[in-house]
């Protein structure tokens, strides 16, 4: 599986004061219409039963910038108030946690879940989307078990 490139995202759920999140890869474009994600999130991750039982969730696309973020938000040994220590947090139409300075962010409300073995597949519906008008240009993506970087080959 470290053969497939993926963008690096941080899921959010909850709200500001009581909120969860993780580390994903394993994120796509579902349908235009209604606009939909699909997120794939592990069973054994820290904010898999709060995602369930809140049934909404902010998919946050990360920079090279956001490269420590990504890590913090990946280790199962840190609290919640850790995880979304240093950063700034708002929230868009479901009161999910947004990250400040994401690439995008797409609210969702959780429409459907299907066992995908060890995962659990969400389904969730974009109430809102939040799109920085020039992110960096370097989109953070995992590939080789490391982080990389995006360029243009052609410009």
């Amino acid at each position: 599986m470290a053969a497939l490139a993926g963008g690096v995202n941080v899921i959010t759920t909850g709200g500001l004061e009581n909120s969860a999140g993780l580390t994903a890869t394993a994120v796509c474009s579902l349908s235009a219409d209604p606009p939909s994600l699909i997120v794939c999130v592990n069973k054994e991750a820290s904010a898999h039963e709060m995602l369930l039982a809140e049934r909404r969730f902010a998919v946050n696309v990360l920079t090279g910038d956001h490269r420590s973020l990504a890590l913090q938000f990946a280790k199962t040994s840190l609290s919640a108030k850790e995880r979304f220590g240093g950063a700034s947090w708002t929230t868009l139409a479901t009161g999910a946690p947004v990250l400040s300075g994401a690439a995008a962010v797409f609210d969702c409300v959780l429409d459907r879940v299907y066992d995908g073995y060890s995962h659990s597949i969400l389904i969730g519906l974009v109430q809102r989307t939040l799109i920085q008008d020039d992110p960096d240009g370097s989109g953070l993506v995992w590939h080789g078990r490391r982080f990389r970087g995006l360029v243009d080959l052609i410009r």
